[in-house]
């Protein structure tokens, strides 16, 4: 494996929560960079994600490939439950990429995303594993009332202590070229901001780091209520020695100035944020997963 030209910077603020239930993973020589956006509040969302990005690097270690890497950490999450660590209903979102050269593999659970900014515009290569994401796919809605539903950051699949054993991990492989930025981010970012505001970032900063600050700051000046972090990673190398396509993205966003609001608060951090008890609204989310899949089912049923 050969990453010796990748470079990366992440950073995380806590938004206007009261704790950081994010975490993230930057391992150069395994090729291997991630962000989980726990879930659960006293229920210990902060240890879900740091259980599946620990369990996540153990396996890709051991050259288990990111789907199976993420199904141990599902069963890694369950057990720990199981034994009375963490709490009953912890789960966690996971977006992760393996890189082989400027080769990489990109996969995900939740609606931690994915994108690459392509040195003119912003390609969204995840699609959200959400409720809303499923009316939006099927004609229900539309993408601007998408945006604004209350309900739009309920799950239909994360890694989550009281889900099932058998997931449905979705995958893309690309190249990464020279002047190229993969952006891997909890949705405390991708609700902040929008897909064009984040372009116009990537567009007018140079560093990872200045990107990645660049980037939690505006979320923060656009009022961000959740957690929020963001991973960028850079390919240095002239060319892949390997060339393979981008996938055919979810959306493409041009670059759009940001928004400035009055509600910012703090500056960004590279430093998790200490974990305090409290109830996260995201806990009422990942308990609805199961309800949620028996109202697809219905609904699947009803329009069959």
């Amino acid at each position: 494996m050969k990453v010796s030209q990748l470079s990366a910077y992440a950073a995380s603020h806590r938004g206007q929560r009261d704790y950081n239930e994010d975490s993230h993973l930057i391992d150069l020589e395994l090729g291997l960079v991630a962000v989980a956006d726990g879930m659960g509040g006293y229920a210990k969302g902060d240890e879900a994600s740091q259980l599946a990005l620990d369990t996540l690097h153990d396996e890709v270690d051991l050259g288990e490939s990111l789907s199976q890497a993420f199904e141990q950490c599902q069963v890694a999450i369950k057990a720990a439950a199981a034994r009375g660590e963490g709490g009953p209903s912890m789960g966690t979102t996971l977006v992760a990429a393996s890189f082989d050269d400027g080769l990489f593999e990109l996969a995900w659970l939740g609606d931690s995303r994915g994108y690459c900014w392509d040195g003119s515009a912003l390609l969204q290569l995840t699609r959200d594993h959400s409720y809303v994401e499923k009316l939006l796919a099927d004609g229900i809605v539309t993408a601007a009332e998408a945006a604004t539903r209350q309900d739009r950051n309920i799950l239909t699949q994360a890694l989550w202590a009281g889900g099932d054993d058998q997931l449905q991990v979705d995958t893309v492989s690309a190249s990464l070229y020279r002047g190229e930025r993969l952006l891997l981010c909890s949705d405390g970012l991708s609700d902040a901001l929008s897909g064009g505001q984040i372009a116009q970032i990537l567009s007018a900063e140079q560093s990872l780091k200045s990107c990645t600050e660049a980037l939690i700051n505006a979320a923060l000046a656009a009022g961000a209520r959740d957690n929020i972090t963001v991973l960028l990673v850079a390919n240095e190398q002239a060319e892949p020695i390997s060339l393979r396509p981008k996938p055919e993205p979810v959306a493409v966003f041009q670059p759009q100035p940001p928004l400035a609001s009055s509600r910012a608060k703090g500056k960004a951090v590279t430093a998790e944020g200490g974990a305090q008890p409290g109830l996260s609204r995201r806990l009422l989310m990942v308990l609805g997963l199961g309800l949620v899949s028996m109202g697809l089912y219905l609904y699947s049923g009803i329009m069959s």
